[in-house]
């Protein structure tokens, strides 16, 4: 995989799935105890920048959302390898509407529970390393 450093603990990985072309962004906020990553995923050949998980607007179904989760899932892994982050990290991930949150929920097959971080509720998958 080829996770991409931006600026600032700003991360990216972009893919194309039938000339369309996704990006998942992620956003690394450590501590000393904890390191919360935030993920975004977007996609559109016509528009620069969607706000996280917003609607996608092609023909794709679900393919782009299943490579989008092996992306997201594997990357707390490679940012360990890689930055070394602090014994706790939090992935977490928010939705834009109704729809996604209904599919999105399939994450808590995978870990990941409902929490209320802020203001916001998001699904959160805690890792000890």
């Amino acid at each position: 995989m080829s996770y991409k450093y931006i600026d600032n603990g700003e991360f990216e990985y972009k893919f194309e799935i039938n000339n369309t072309k996704y990006l998942v962004e992620f956003s690394v906020y450590e501590n000393h105890k904890t390191s919360n990553i935030y993920v975004g995923f977007s996609g559109d050949k016509k528009r620069k920048k969607r706000d996280s998980f917003s609607s996608l607007g092609n023909k794709n179904g679900l393919k782009p959302l299943i490579k989008a989760k092996e992306i997201i899932l594997n990357f707390v892994e490679w940012y360990n390898e890689t930055y070394i982050i602090p014994k706790t990290a939090y992935l977490c991930i928010g939705w834009s509407d109704n729809r996604r949150k209904k599919i999105y929920s399939r994450l808590l097959r995978d870990g990941f529970k409902l929490s209320k971080i802020g203001n916001e509720m998001l699904y959160v998958k805690k890792y000890r390393l």
